[in-house]
Order: C-alpha cells, then structure tokens, then sequence
C-alpha cells in the first residue's frame, strides 16, 4: 500500500518508472507476512536514489521502523539499530543526482557491515544484532515524522544473502548479462528458461542447456555456428 507516494512511470534511473516521495511522510507500506527472520543471517539492501535534500534521517527502509532502517543524509550512508553505524563521510549522496546506495551484512567477515556507493566499497563496521521477525516495512520512512525520504527511489532490493563486492558492481554498471564469479560454486548447473510474449500472450517456455561449473580448466576450443539468410553455413573457431 501507499502514503502519499506516487509512482512517476517516466522517471527511475534508466526512465521505466520509479517513486517519489515528497510529501510529509510520504512512504510505501510493504507486505510482510513472507518475509523470512534474518536473526543473524547475511543479508543485503540496495537501492537507486536521487536527493537534494540537505534533510538529515532520510529513510531508504524502515524495518520495524528503525531496526534497522537505512539512511542518507548530505555526506554520509548509515544504518541505524540501536545507534547509527556509518559510513565514511564526505559522500556527494544528496546531489541531487541518480546514485546506487547498498550496505551487506556478511556474518562471516570480521568487519561485517560493508557500505557500497555507485559500485565502490565506503564503509566497513560491526553489525552482530539480531534481527526479529519483522512487525513492520515501510519505504521512504522508519515510522517518525521528519525522518521520510525527500526524492526518488527505485529498484529497492532487499536479499536474503550478502552480496560481493563484483556482484554490487554489476547491479551498479547494470550488467545483467554477467554472473560473475563469486556468484558460483562448484558443479552448480545453471540453466535459463525464456518465455517470449507478444504483448498479448506468452509463448511456449523453452529453457537453455546446461551449464555447470566445474573445478578444473577447460581447454577445449570453442566452435560456433551459424546460418546465414541464405542458408549457408559457417564455422568460426576461436583460439
């Protein structure tokens, strides 16, 4: 449900539609009742921004109003549990430009909550609360007058593992198209399955063939094939 925000289709950081919230306290309220119990699990919040507020506690998320909730203010990203863990300062965040903000809890490093800004790392801290099964979720609010967001949301993600440093920097670049490596492991089988749609209707699903990955260096010399319009076939092999 919403508050006030409105969804604007000819805006977001690529123009397919994002949410503005400038109205006092404009904010989304987001299902939860699927939501899973992080406790202490990894976990990762991204999202693309544009604020030229110089408003201080401006809300990305609100979970169960601050705890956490995820920040910006003019110089700086933090999350605030309890007390506010920041990021490095000095950060042009709030310049009224389209900016891809992230923070990843990594349980498994030393420092563990990790701040990304437009793909580059800007800040590590400790972060070992445990997160309660959620009572609330709000975007663009953590639930207190003046702490809304005041500009542009989109593409708000909220992932139930910690991502890396490379696969920030994809999402950043928008390279849908590259997994990269961090993202596997060995003998995964990945496939692709592709519906088409007309604009009317889907078609038939047709899924790709495997590829699995493996622990070893593959030699083999790749060979490809096409066919012209003319039906005349080529082979290019690649060395």
């Amino acid at each position: 449900g919403g508050t006030n925000a409105q969804y604007l289709g000819n805006t977001g950081y690529n123009n397919s539609g994002a949410w503005n919230f400038t109205g006092s306290n404009a904010h989304l309220i987001l299902n939860y009742s699927n939501f899973p119990t992080i406790g202490t699990d990894d976990y990762t919040v991204e999202a693309w921004i544009k604020s030229n507020s110089s408003d201080t506690y401006q809300t990305i998320i609100g979970y169960r109003g601050f705890d956490p909730s995820f920040h910006i203010q003019p110089g700086k990203m933090f999350v605030y549990d309890g007390a506010e863990l920041n990021s490095q300062t000095g950060l042009d965040v709030t310049n009224g430009n389209w900016h891809h903000v992230a923070y990843v809890r990594n349980s498994s490093a030393s420092n563990n909550l990790q701040f990304y800004l437009d793909g580059a790392r800007v800040g590590v801290v400790t972060h070992t609360d445990s997160l309660a099964a959620p009572t609330s979720l709000f975007v663009g609010y953590d639930g207190f007058g003046g702490e809304d967001f005041r500009g542009t949301i989109d593409e708000l993600k909220w992932w139930n593992r910690s991502l890396t440093q490379q696969q920030i920097q994809a999402i950043f670049n928008n390279q849908t198209n590259i997994i990269v490596s961090q993202e596997t492991t060995i003998n995964q089988n990945w496939t692709v399955d592709v519906t088409p749609n007309d604009g009317i209707e889907d078609g038939s699903t047709v899924r790709s063939n495997q590829v699995i990955t493996i622990d070893s260096t593959d030699t083999t010399v790749p060979e490809v094939t096409w066919i012209t319009g003319e039906n005349i076939n080529y082979s290019l092999t690649t060395f």
